[in-house]
């Protein structure tokens, strides 16, 4: 025995003396695996596997610690990326509602000022206009900006109002409530009318709008025009100021 470990020392000896690097004395299972084995080749050659398959499996253990580290990090990653995302979209549709209700609005200031050519500076050059019923003397289709000016100018003339309410933006898309008082319906006691309106804003222009008489404010409105003729015939008829209407009203077989 003595004379084989003098064996495995010298071989040691003589490895550390050619490679140059220092060998570290293995645990005591080396001396197990390579007990009786004579070549020092086969006993470096096991000795090289061996460190070879420890540093393997270091290295597999240092990649197992690394993977958890490595996916969770991705995963907060991606999500906080998402959530830039998500948060971006908002801040991007949130932008485009404000932007829309806010060029509606201040146009909307502008036409009750009675400045008809800023109202009109927030439509595109081929915006059409739309108001249902049509306004007094037109058809109620405005095609262009200097037509919506001079609609402006005319209801500017009869003192109109408008106030926005229940704005609701979807995209380049707008709907809302308009309430608008003016002098023909304020004569007849029905002011406010509320109208429904739709509008498409597109780069903080307007590109169309349709104000529709909401179907009650058009039926009170009618009633009460009704009646104020009927005033106003009874008065002219009857307190002699005209008695040619009368007339005109009657058929002639009457």
């Amino acid at each position: 025995m003595g004379g084989e470990s003098d064996y495995k020392q010298s071989v040691f000896r003589a490895l550390r003396h050619c490679s140059g690097n220092q060998i570290q004395r293995k645990p005591p299972e080396y001396a197990q695996n390579t007990a009786g084995i004579r070549n020092p080749a086969i006993v470096v050659g096991i000795r090289i596997n061996h460190k070879q398959a420890v540093t393997r499996s270091n290295h597999m253990r240092s990649i197992r610690q690394v993977l958890p580290i490595l996916f969770l990090a991705t995963i907060l990653f991606l999500g906080w990326r998402g959530t830039g995302l998500v948060r971006a979209q908002d801040d991007s549709s949130t932008s485009a509602a404000q932007d829309a209700e806010s060029v509606i609005r201040a146009a909307g200031a502008a036409l009750s000022a009675g400045e008809a050519e800023a109202f009109a500076a927030y439509y595109a050059g081929d915006a059409v206009y739309v108001a249902l019923p049509p306004p007094p003397g037109t058809t109620g289709v405005f095609a262009g900006r200097d037509a919506i000016a001079d609609l402006a100018t005319g209801v500017a003339e009869r003192n109109l109002r408008v106030e926005f309410t229940d704005f609701h933006v979807n995209g380049d898309s707008a709907t809302f409530t308009a309430l608008i008082t003016e002098d023909n319906f304020t004569a007849v006691g029905v002011a406010p009318i509320e109208f429904d309106g739709t509008a498409t804003v597109q780069a903080g222009t307007i590109m169309a709008e349709t104000l529709i008489m909401r179907p009650e404010s058009l039926a009170k409105l009618i009633d009460a025009e009704n009646k104020a003729l009927v005033q106003r015939l009874y008065d002219e008829v009857y307190n002699g100021q005209a008695p040619d209407i009368l007339s005109e009203l009657v058929a002639p077989d009457a």
